[in-house]
């Protein structure tokens, strides 16, 4: 396996997920605060600098929030709903499929809704343990 990252595999694990957090999760929040609870550039400017972003970091922030409705969460719910099939796959199918290989089933159930894909892979679990 070619290894991108300088740091062993939970690290690189840690620091994706620290990534999709800042860049995905961060954003729909902001949204859901936007859009639902009724926060202001001052509200987000907040919540931003408490997960040690700085101030200029609300003004592109900002931009989005109020130029495209539901800005990010269909990428968060996306990467959530997609973690939770996989992991289950992954963690089912411990000793007797490689991660590689359920990932390589669920790209090959192409686009669908979650449920249905959380169906699918649910089927492939058990056609692999039978």
């Amino acid at each position: 396996m070619i290894q991108y990252a300088p740091f062993d595999r939970k690290q690189a694990k840690l620091s994706v997920m620290a990534s999709i957090f800042f860049s995905t999760y961060i954003a729909a929040r902001l949204s859901i605060g936007v859009e639902y609870e009724g926060w202001d550039y001052e509200d987000c400017k907040t919540y931003i600098m408490h997960y040690g972003q700085d101030g200029a970091a609300i003004d592109e922030y900002w931009k989005r929030l109020t130029a495209e409705q539901g800005y990010a969460l269909e990428y968060a719910f996306g990467f959530l709903f997609t973690s939770e099939i996989l992991d289950q796959a992954i963690a089912d199918l411990d000793g007797i499929c490689t991660p590689e290989e359920v990932y390589k089933a669920y790209l090959d159930l192409g686009c669908a809704p979650f449920s249905v894909l959380k169906e699918d892979m649910a089927a492939f679990v058990e056609s692999k343990k039978n």
